[in-house]
């Protein structure tokens, strides 16, 4: 009798458990009690009423559905947010034996947007978190502006050479709403979403998705413009045509349409010109450059990236055609897909000058020029998707594939000489040599990530793992025929000729594959622990063989050189375990780490000898992120991080590049790894009652072991041994080699401060920096160190005052001071101003005037280049039809037919100034139509802080919030 009841009970028990521990799920429906639409987009919370900490967020999809699912049995709370909508909150209950409620209606606020004083001033922009958030209705433009002439008017953001830089970091991303546009292309997203859009533009550092599922920063994020959209825009069609012809035989045709439907986002771009016009960013996969044939010194090592400037339109005279496609949709409930194509073809032909200073050791100088012409026929396919499929509210599968592909013709005539002294004459002249390069190359980039996030019941208890892939390819034949003079030292001597006709085929590919592992853990009331494993293993083979002409019996390319043939291949293993911890709390966002890795370089020549390296790297690498929220509008944010960096298999390759035989370059396989050390600091504030904001940005970086270049410049014929045999470099050439050196870092500092002049209706930014760049290289044995000091000040005054008149004045001014180490003598300085007015007025009728003038002085450059000019440019017009929906416009480009393009480059061994030919004077007629479509007044989204999640789901909702995985607030266990 007791066994038996002792069963019972236990059977009991089990029944209990069994039903008590069964999971549910609540859904509903929300509509609008107007017109009975769906209200898509609304912020949804479900909270336990025993335990408040059950806390959950999820938004409506473009049905007005909303789930819940995984949930324990028991009574909630839940509660409707919409912005323009009444709060709704009702008692729901999980358990019973229907999960869906029906629909749920929600009533417009009797407090509308009609009601609200439009006098007011509108806030600019808004700290909310680590997200500044900038309101579009606060920088008016006209009708027809882009999303870039938006954002040039906002505080803290500018476009620098086509660069859009956001509190002094590049903008590597721009999302639409959460979602990808375009992929990683900035360019293709600002210059074709048309501002009238545009309701908000958020600034963030958009963690990994990985990252974003933990809350732990993995180093991998990027700096991030996500684009929220007016709610009476986001359904309908919109886009514009365009279509001009013009003196010289230019021309352009554009077209963008946008067809918007809820969650449901498709965009189609073409474009066809010769006006220089690329709204996108091309991938160089096979290292094409620009096209043009200039060769770019720096040894095997990478190029010498000193600080210096570009300023002008783009460098050359080129026409583009591309095709571009994206689509955005959710599948059902658990599905959304993102994918983009891009194809684009473009000829350039670049013409130009350069001047050149090298820095010797001792009180000699080498100067450099070269005057070169270069055509490019470069054509590239870029495909992008990303997959998310949310199996539950627990489990995730992200797969991001992306695949580039590009085939490029080139081909560039260069004529080079070498002096002693800054005036080319006679007796200064080292050598000369005229240069004829063929190029064909192809190659392709494919990358993939397959990721899995599962988060426990167990608030803050996660576990994710990423898989990547990643293979290329680079195949290209040149053709280089060169005469090179060489003066002889005496008279008594006779020149020097060398002629070189060579066929060259490299044939290089790479695979690497990588996994990475996290787990984390909630530890107490505010706090959660990471433990994480990442293996990557990556193999890059390069094949290079060399044929001379066979003059004697002209039979084509058959002589076969060793100089100049290498067959290398090599492996990089590292194996990183990490340990990390996160403490978080309304004001406070801690996140400190410490990573040990250990890491393997293996190389290995197989032709034309035998060799191989074989070292071993152990490394600890800390980091650590600090946000602390000193209120809803002051944020300072804190980021210090070490990582490592492997050279390249063209910095390990040892084969001699004669592309150019006065600018010889080399690799070395002796090279260890970087260990880069990288901190700054970014502070925030804004003040809404007097619209005010302050953004300051402090960086930092040192490198260790840094690759720089080891060059020999000869100042007499020199021997040298290359793959074991004797060569002869001759006097003036140069040969770099790239080295392992210390001293490299580079510090900037930043200001921006930006507020409205209510009496004129206008806006104003202010903005000022200062930077040190240090270079370290050896020059003919000796050490050297280039140093470049910066300062720059810069001015924004834009109106505000209607879409029929726009206006923006810019002024900027830099001085750049360098020094080297081992001729002070030739240290210099160089100081250039920027000055432009945009204007554009509808004044009668329809008609406009656009006018915009550029002003740029330089002082301190090379005298053999003009160091001032001025770009004018006018349109006039008159708009057409219904709605103003057409325009036709005759356009005057360079007016004053004096546009150039100068760049001043300061790198490690050189100081160089080049001005290179680019689009001049043309006038065109051009008409252009607008399409504006949209479907009535759509519900937006209550105003939500956008975590970085790239699923383009909103944690947090109203406000921000914590981590996917963890509740707001501290990590609390269920």
């Amino acid at each position: 009798m007791n066994s038996f009841r002792s069963l019972l009970a236990i059977s009991l028990l089990f029944i209990l458990n069994t039903a008590f521990a069964q999971e549910f799920k609540i859904s509903g429906t929300l509509v609008n009690s107007t017109d009975q639409s769906p209200l898509v987009g609304a912020a949804v919370k479900l909270a336990g009423i025993r335990d408040s900490l059950k806390v959950t967020f999820t938004t409506s999809d473009n049905l007005g559905v909303f789930q819940f699912a995984n949930l324990p049995r028991g009574p909630y709370r839940l509660t409707i947010t919409y912005i323009g909508f009444e709060k709704v909150e009702k008692q729901v209950f999980a358990g019973g034996k229907s999960e869906d409620i029906g629909s749920i209606v929600v009533n417009p606020s009797s407090t509308n947007l009609n009601s609200v004083d439009i006098n007011s001033t509108t806030v600019r922009a808004e700290q909310k978190g680590d997200t500044t958030q900038y309101n579009a209705s606060a920088f008016k433009v006209t009708q027809d502006a882009t999303t870039e002439d938006l954002i040039k008017k906002m505080p803290g953001i500018t476009v620098e050479n086509g660069t859009v830089k956001a509190h002094g970091e590049d903008v590597k991303k721009v999302l639409v709403d959460g979602k990808q546009f375009f992929g990683d292309d900035p360019s293709a997203t600002l210059k074709n979403l048309p501002a009238e859009v545009v309701d908000k533009i958020q600034v963030f550092d958009k963690l990994s998705d990985q990252a974003s599922w933990t809350g732990f920063d993995d180093g991998s994020g990027q700096k991030t413009l996500n684009i929220v959209t007016k709610r009476s825009r986001n359904n309908g069609q919109f886009g514009k045509f365009s279509a001009g012809y013009g003196t010289d035989d230019r021309y352009m045709l554009g077209a963008n349409v946008n067809f918007f439907n809820g969650q449901r986002r498709i965009t189609l771009l073409a474009m066809s010109n010769n006006v220089n016009q690329q709204n996108f960013s091309a991938d160089d996969v096979i290292g094409s450059g620009s096209g043009s044939g200039g060769n770019q010194p720096g040894g095997g090592g990478r190029p010498s990236g000193g600080p210096g400037f570009q300023v002008g339109p783009s460098s050359g005279i080129f026409s583009t055609n591309a095709i571009g496609f994206n689509y955005t949709d959710a599948w059902g409930t658990k599905l959304n897909v993102n994918a983009s194509y891009f194809w684009n073809q473009g000829n350039t032909t670049t013409n130009k000058i350069t001047n050149r200073q090298y820095i010797l050791n001792g009180a000699s100088s080498q100067y450099y020029d070269e005057l070169s012409n270069a055509t490019s026929d470069n054509m590239n396919h870029r495909l992008n998707m990303r997959i998310e499929y949310n199996i539950d509210t627990n489990n995730s599968i992200i797969l991001s594939p992306r695949l580039s592909i590009q085939d490029n013709t080139s081909k560039s005539i260069l004529n080079d000489t070498t002096a002693s002294g800054p005036e080319f004459i006679p007796s200064n002249i080292l050598n000369l040599s005229t240069n004829n390069n063929d190029n064909r190359a192809q190659g392709y980039n494919f990358n993939n990530d397959l990721l899995f996030r599962h988060k426990f019941l167990k608030k803050g208890r996660t576990f994710s793992i990423n898989l990547g892939t990643s293979l290329t390819e680079r195949n290209k034949n040149n053709y280089v025929k060169t005469n090179s003079l060489y003066y002889a030292t005496i008279a008594s001597q006779v020149n020097d000729t060398i002629d070189v006709n060579q066929y060259g085929k490299t044939l290089a590919n790479g695979v690497t594959l990588s996994s990475n592992l996290v787990y984390t853990e909630p530890v107490g009331k505010n706090s959660q622990v990471q433990v994480n494993y990442n293996i990557s293993w990556s193999k890059n083979d390069n094949d290079k063989k060399t044929y001379n002409y066979q003059n004697v019996s002209d039979t084509g390319y058959t002589l076969f050189d060793t100089q100049l043939s290498n067959i290398y291949k090599n492996k990089y293993t590292t194996h990183r375990v990490g340990t990390g911890y996160l403490y978080q709390t309304e004001k406070v966002n801690l996140n400190a780490g410490i990573t040990y890795q250990y890491a393997i370089l293996a190389g290995n020549t197989s032709f034309p000898f035998d060799d191989s390296t074989h070292r071993t790297f152990n490394n600890i690498l800390p980091n650590l992120m600090l946000n602390y929220k000193f209120s809803k509008v002051t944020n300072l944010r804190v980021v210090y991080r070490a990582s490592t960096n492997a050279p390249s298999t063209g910095q390990l390759q040892k084969v001699i590049d004669n592309s150019n035989p006065l600018l010889l370059s080399t690799g070395n396989p002796d090279l260890k790894q970087e260990i880069r050390h990288f901190a700054m600091s970014r502070f925030s504030h804004s003040n809404a009652a007097k619209t005010a904001n302050i953004f300051t940005m402090l960086f930092f970086q040192k490198t260790q072991n840094y690759i720089g270049n080891n060059t020999f410049i000869a100042g007499s014929d020199t021997a040298f041994l290359v793959n074991g045999d004797s060569a002869i470099m001759k006097r003036g050439a140069q040969l770099s080699v790239p080295k392992n050196l210390d001293g490299a870092w580079n510090a900037r500092a930043l200001l921006t401060v930006g507020f409205p002049i209510k009496p004129i209706k206008c806006n104003i930014n202010f903005n000022t920096g200062i930077s040190y760049n240090q270079i370290p290289s050896l020059i003919n044995g000796k050490a050297n160190e280039s140093k470049t000091y910066g300062l720059n000040l810069g001015s924004v005054l834009s109106s505000n005052i209607s879409e029929k008149l726009d206006f923006t004045l810019t002024y900027n001014v830099n001085y750049n001071l360098v020094e080297n180490t081992i001729q002070p003598s030739l240290n210099s300085n160089y100081l250039f101003q920027i000055a432009s007015a945009q204007f554009n007025w509808e004044f009668w009728k329809g008609f406009f005037i656009q006018n915009s003038v550029t002003y740029q002085n330089y002082q301190g450059i090379s005298t053999k280049i003009t160091t001032q000019y001025t770009l004018w440019t006018l349109n006039v017009g008159k708009k057409l039809f219904k709605n103003k929906a057409g325009e036709i416009k005759l356009s005057g480009y360079d007016i004053l037919d004096q546009n150039k393009s100068l760049n001043r480059s300061v790198t490690d061994t050189y100081i160089e100034d080049s001005n290179t030919e680019v689009l001049k004077q043309y006038f065109m007629l051009t008409f252009t139509y607008n399409l504006r479509n949209f479907k009535g007044k759509m519900p937006q989204m209550e105003d939500r802080h956008f975590d970085g999640r790239p699923d383009g789901r909103w944690e947090g909702r109203p406000g921000g919030g914590p981590p996917m995985g963890m509740p707001p607030g501290p990590p609390q266990s269920m």
